[in-house]
């Protein structure tokens, strides 16, 4: 989310006279059980906040801060060219603020949420598709892509799988509630499975070796390079970028949610079945997945052999010239 050198350099200001209120921002975050990765985001844009506040308010009091201070925080995002999407991250922050630190309402007159444009997602074709298959140089490269080109999971559901979600005889894979608070199956191929079973081996081994315990059905899956202790979605974000990197040498530039609208898009275009695609995502709400009628819409119209009305206009004599051009005073001479 930091990206300029303005924004880089409020994380080095000392915030240490906040330290009590980001403590207690962050309990009441956990208490309303939001997703680890939204609280995560939510924390760090109060940081970022209490740090401009060092800086260009005297330090001023959390409690004293009001909306004409949260004005000024954001107008300095905007000049520091930060993306509506992102600015909405920190204003949704700064309501969290106000209702659990502050004890009171938040008025959409006085701060509104940023309007964008939205863009259809970039999605990978078949033929990219498998040349991330293809650079994939070791098990837990291979497994990563494979579960998320074929089950449509977030890349912190896949680092969140256990041995037991693992339901061989079923043919699926449970996943846990994450951002979309609710529990689902998706499928797993047997390609996925023998990859599963192969990078599973691998990591047994190295418990072994390394003399320490054998992982039990409640062990996660993914391990660091070690093989041993649990992986984090940080470290499993890397190994699909250098996947991506050897793919493509920085000609596309491919993230783990990309796998996820690809396995979306390829099974509505198989089955036409959008609550289906809602329900192996996860969604709560089809909103969310009314983009891949949209992406699927030009597809579909290939797959089935649709015909251009531009082809079924009638074709031009072949004597005709293609443009006509009106005769100048230039041509007399």
């Amino acid at each position: 989310m930091i990206k300029s050198d303005i924004r880089k350099s409020l994380t080095t200001v000392d915030i240490s006279q906040y330290d009590s209120v980001i403590e207690t921002f962050s309990k009441r975050l956990e208490a309303r059980n939001l997703a680890e990765s939204t609280a995560f985001s939510y924390i760090g844009c109060l940081k970022i906040f209490f740090a401009w506040c060092v800086l260009y308010l005297a330090s001023k009091a959390a409690m004293a801060l009001d909306y004409e201070d949260f004005r000024a925080f954001i107008a300095f995002l905007e000049q520091d060219g930060l993306m509506p999407r992102t600015i909405n991250v920190y204003i949704a922050a700064l309501k969290q603020f106000r209702h659990f630190i502050q004890k009171e309402s938040w008025s959409r007159y006085e701060i509104t949420f940023k309007k964008y444009d939205r863009k259809l997602p970039r999605v990978p074709s078949t033929e990219q598709a498998g040349q991330l298959v293809d650079a994939c140089s070791t098990n837990l490269e291979f497994l990563l892509i494979m579960l998320l080109l074929s089950t449509g999971m977030r890349i912190s559901e896949v680092c969140a799988l256990t041995y037991s979600d693992i339901k061989r005889d079923d043919r699926q894979i449970y996943v846990h509630p994450g951002k979309g608070r609710s529990d689902r199956h998706v499928p797993l191929d047997d390609l996925v499975l023998e990859a599963l079973i192969a990078y599973c081996k691998e990591t047994i081994e190295l418990c072994r070796e390394a003399g320490e315990p054998i992982p039990t059905k409640d062990s996660p899956i993914f391990r660091f390079k070690d093989g041993i202790r649990p992986a984090n979605t940080n470290f499993l974000s890397r190994v699909f970028k250098s996947i991506n990197s050897r793919a493509f040498n920085g000609s596309h530039n491919f993230t783990p949610h990309s796998c996820r609208h690809y396995f979306a898009l390829h099974v509505y275009l198989q089955k036409y079945d959008l609550m289906l695609v809602m329900d192996l995502l996860g969604h709560r709400s089809l909103n969310a997945t009314e983009v891949y009628l949209r992406l699927a819409s030009a597809m579909s119209l290939r797959k089935d052999g649709y015909i251009n009305p531009l082809h079924l206009c009638k074709k031009p004599d072949k004597d005709r010239p293609l443009f006509s051009r009106r005769k100048s005073e230039d041509d007399d001479d």
